[in-house]
């Protein structure tokens, strides 16, 4: 929520915080900052397109500037379509696709956790 009410800022953090070399998939990677050299740049570029254009009125995304309880009830509105059931495999299960199947087209991709486990 943070972020599409204020990308500059959450843009910023990220990069502050250390880009993606803060990220978990990232923490192996010998020399990781060097893998998008551009990409801040990239980054305050799009903002300030972003910004041209809501300035301009032509954005899709506007200025929408959420107060504080404003955030919080769109929030809670968001975590009630969320379904306590795929916290829970067992009552997840009649959705999850039988790994020994291929799949209705032969393409089926069977998910899996760190340890290859089946998700």
């Amino acid at each position: 929520m943070r972020h599409y009410d204020n990308p500059g800022n959450t843009v910023d953090d990220f990069f502050d915080d250390g880009g993606w070399c803060s990220l978990q998939q990232f923490a192996g990677i010998e020399d990781c900052a060097s893998l998008y050299p551009q990409a801040e740049n990239n980054s305050e570029l799009a903002l300030r397109k972003l910004r041209r254009e809501q300035d301009d009125g032509v954005s899709r995304l506007a200025q929408i500037n959420l107060n504080g309880r404003e955030e919080r009830d769109i929030v809670a509105f968001l975590n009630a379509l969320t379904d306590p059931c795929v916290l829970d495999r067992d009552c997840l299960a009649p959705w999850i696709a039988d790994t020994a199947l291929p799949g209705p087209d032969g393409q089926q991709l069977n998910a899996v956790d760190e340890g290859g486990q089946p998700l």
